[in-house]
């Protein structure tokens, strides 16, 4: 397809049914099999920055920033862009929270770019005196001699159900679990997060853990018409992994 200025081969795309020019040399453009930014190899506007094109994918003279993480990160720097040269308060203010919140998101899922997301410095209990990375964006965190599983926002809302949610208690940024509520979120999370996975002593003890402590969440989960895992169901031999079925760190430690 030729545009004002360039000629986009349908390979990528697909066929091209939309295109716009947000910005010179900025291309959004939507084909029948995908969409995203595209932008010349040789770009060298005052918009996007060269930590950004790093992300694009080449493909001929041009570069493409296909939807998802290298698509966010376009968004992100012409939000950015928009803010510093917007005369409305109001449209400044919205700016700002689209870019917390697209750099709350990247901080997980495109750390090359925004860096990681920060370990929390606060709990529900206190001041975190330390804490034991999990991965990226959940860390075990030691307040007042007490250890929580901390599971920051973005995951938190994208990857947990909002059942599993209300177990949780929220403190910037992250929410906070003990070593008896984390078993649900762990559970829910570890076919997504292997350093989760690791985390699990045995799954017939989890399992087993859920039915006796919180059968009112299993019976809510076994009831979820979109479940994709198999149910929750209790061993019938008593097990005494399933007591503390997670390597949660000691309070001594």
């Amino acid at each position: 397809m030729l545009t004002k200025s360039i000629k986009v081969d349908e390979t990528v795309l697909g066929e091209i049914q939309y295109y716009e020019m947000p910005f010179p040399d900025v291309y959004f453009m939507s084909g029948k099999r995908n969409e995203g930014y595209v932008v010349p190899k040789d770009y060298n506007g005052k918009v996007l920055s060269q930590k950004a094109l790093a992300f694009g994918v080449e493909y001929g003279d041009l570069l493409f920033f296909l939807a998802g993480a290298a698509m966010n990160i376009v968004d992100y720097e012409l939000l950015k862009y928009r803010l510093v040269h917007s005369c409305n308060n109001k449209e400044k203010e919205a700016f700002q929270e689209k870019l917390l919140e697209f750099r709350q998101m990247g901080q997980i899922d495109i750390s090359g770019y925004f860096g990681a997301y920060p370990p929390p410095n606060e709990t529900p209990v206190g001041i975190v005196e330390g804490f034991i990375k999990v991965c990226n964006g959940v860390y075990f965190a030691k307040s007042d001699g007490k250890w929580l599983l901390g599971i920051s926002d973005p995951i938190e809302i994208s990857e947990l159900s909002i059942v599993a949610q209300q177990f949780g208690t929220e403190m910037k940024d992250y929410w906070f679990y003990d070593s008896h509520t984390s078993a649900i979120p762990v559970f829910e999370l570890a076919d997504y997060h292997e350093e989760l996975h690791k985390l699990i002593v045995s799954e017939p003890a989890l399992h087993t853990f859920l039915c006796r402590n919180f059968p009112v969440y299993v019976a809510d989960y076994n009831a979820d018409p979109a479940l994709e895992r198999n149910p929750i169901v209790a061993e019938t031999a008593v097990l005494t992994e399933a007591l503390q079925p997670l390597n949660f760190p000691n309070e001594t430690a």
